[in-house]
């Protein structure tokens, strides 16, 4: 519930979609408060109640289905020129009324980063230059940026921040998705420091391809934990059969074939999909062929030992599943809306796209803004954000066909 958004607008909403469809929407006219919302929710479930003080509002009621509510007042609604935070509890009788926060001063900010991120400077006013990643922002952007960081300085200097309060803000995990997802601004690397920043060209970086990037680092990782995870498996099975041997519990051969038969028929499909995906190829499945067709007089050691390996290549695939179901969705979700296109996904390239009617390969920059929007989307819901929580999505049908966007929903 919202009172007095920018004056002059009350709102109440209802965060409880149906269960079969967990999604909810928001319409309404432009400039009746959609996109402040959200950013009012974020900025109090992230800890960074400094980004409230630019919104107007009086009072803001989140009401969870443990009774709880805890009520948000604005600087000139608390009259005490800051965010005030009540909550009350169905099972306190007491009420908790503090000061969360006041607005930082330019001498507060400076004394609080020079000690927290020194590779930040003040050039002036508001504005601030990282040393580290050479470029410009403001303390609210560095605020935004660096939450995790900040957060026992803040509890310091915000003393009203009380333990409870902060468990209250940890309650629901929250991302906010806002409007620019296809650009970030950069800037070129100064020699000079930042006296020359006023001086320099802003660029910017394209979302799509460093995601793509991403996307290439983290099959790069998968194929190193999982060759670490082989040479350390493969390095303790004297010890795992000794073991097995000692305790005496053993299956028989009958036993012991279906077991690795059944392992290694899951071994075959994973390896597949990995050698798609550029990865694992030096772990080729004929390597484990003659664990498969041992022979039934063989001795009963060589089917421990099969038995062994099959179990290891069965938990790798288990560890690797996950990452590889999502990258399965993604092509998936993603393949259902190009028209006329085919995306994929290796190691080599990260996101790939080629036309279906030439063969030519089509750069992911390349692509419509509409298309960038939903791979964007999709790929950082999948791999950025981690499971469970509320994502907010502001304006998630920019750039679409109508036909999109009732797809998209």
């Amino acid at each position: 519930r919202v009172r007095g958004l920018f004056g002059r607008y009350d709102h109440n909403i209802q965060l409880q979609p149906d269960e079969e469809i967990p999604v909810l929407i928001l319409s309404g006219p432009n400039g009746y408060g959609k996109t402040s919302i959200l950013k009012i929710l974020h900025g109090f479930f992230s800890g960074n109640l400094q980004s409230l003080f630019d919104i107007e509002f009086s009072v803001v009621e989140l009401s969870f289905d443990d009774g709880t509510v805890v009520s948000i007042v604005g600087p000139k609604a608390s009259g005490e020129k800051a965010i005030l935070i009540e909550v009350s509890d169905k099972n306190l009788s007491q009420k908790f009324r503090r000061s969360a926060t006041t607005r930082f001063s330019s001498s507060k900010g400076l004394r609080l980063l020079s000690r927290v991120l020194p590779r930040f400077v003040r050039i002036g006013g508001d504005s601030w230059w990282d040393s580290t990643n050479i470029k410009k922002a403001s303390f609210a952007e560095i605020l935004d940026e660096n939450v995790r960081e900040f957060e026992l300085e803040l509890r310091k200097w915000e003393k009203s921040i009380e333990p409870w309060l902060s468990e209250l803000m940890q309650r629901e995990k929250v991302v906010l998705v806002d409007t620019q997802r296809l650009l970030r601004p950069e800037f070129e690397s100064l020699r000079t420091g930042p006296a020359d920043f006023l001086n320099t060209d802003r660029k910017y970086e394209i979302v799509i391809e460093r995601d793509s990037r991403r996307m290439v680092s983290l099959l790069s990782n998968l194929e190193k934990e999982a060759e670490t995870y082989r040479a350390q498996f493969y390095a303790n099975l004297p010890v795992q059969l000794l073991t097995a041997e000692a305790r005496g519990k053993q299956k028989s051969k009958a036993g012991l074939r279906k077991a690795i038969e059944h392992a290694f028929s899951q071994f075959a499909t994973f390896q597949e999909k990995a050698t798609k995906r550029g990865i694992l190829k030096n772990f080729a499945q004929d390597k484990f062929h003659p664990y498969i067709s041992l022979p039934e007089d063989a001795e009963i050691w060589a089917y421990r030992l099969a038995s062994k390996v099959a179990e290891g290549e069965a938990n790798l695939c288990e560890k690797l599943k996950p990452v590889f179901d999502r990258i399965e969705l993604l092509e998936d979700l993603i393949n259902k809306r190009f028209r006329g296109k085919r995306f994929w996904i290796d190691k080599t390239g990260g996101f790939n796209i080629e036309d279906e009617f030439s063969g030519a390969e089509i750069e992911p920059r390349r692509l419509a803004s509409g298309e960038q929007n939903q791979l964007i989307m999709f790929y950082e819901m999948l791999f950025e954000y981690g499971d469970g929580g509320l994502i907010l999505i502001d304006e998630p049908e920019l750039s679409l066909h109508v036909s999109w966007q009732r797809k998209f929903m």
